[in-house]
């Protein structure tokens, strides 16, 4: 649901939430890396030695194993939710009548690109992308009713 300013959701922000989501995804990505590095530095556990009576330090590897199949559980499912806020928000985003809009729309929420790129897809000034945007974006509240 879109609402006004003042502790609701504007336009700018219910669009913005395909970025959070793909920056939760990347971070949980770069996490899943840095559990496999860490599993596969490990050095092999050596059960022959003397046991400790009492010890309830659990297998380190098993813990962190544990947690990389919850990680990667949770970015399936972060994914998935992408998805769906992708689809959602490019069928609302299509309802504008202006073109241009669409376009830049769909480039900076939906692609996640830089200001100075979409200028240059779009053979415009950066100063004149800005201005479109706010129109855009008085356009997507208009047009779209969540």
């Amino acid at each position: 649901m879109m609402r006004e300013k003042g502790g609701i959701m504007t336009a700018k922000e219910y669009l913005m939430q395909i970025h959070r989501l793909d920056e939760d995804i990347r971070s949980n990505r770069r996490r899943i890396e840095e559990l496999k590095y860490s599993i596969g530095s490990i050095s092999a556990i050596d059960y022959a030695g003397d046991k400790v009576s009492g010890s309830n330090d659990p297998d380190p590897m098993a813990s962190q194993i544990a947690q990389l199949v919850d990680l990667e559980r949770k970015v399936n499912a972060e994914t998935v939710e992408l998805q769906k806020a992708k689809d959602k928000i490019i069928n609302e985003i299509r309802h504008i009548d202006d073109t241009r809009y669409v376009t830049l729309l769909t480039l900076r929420y939906v692609d996640c690109e830089r200001w100075e790129q979409i200028a240059v897809d779009m053979s415009e000034s950066i100063r004149h992308v800005f201005r479109m945007h706010g129109d855009a974006l008085k356009a997507f509240k208009e047009q779209v009713a969540i």
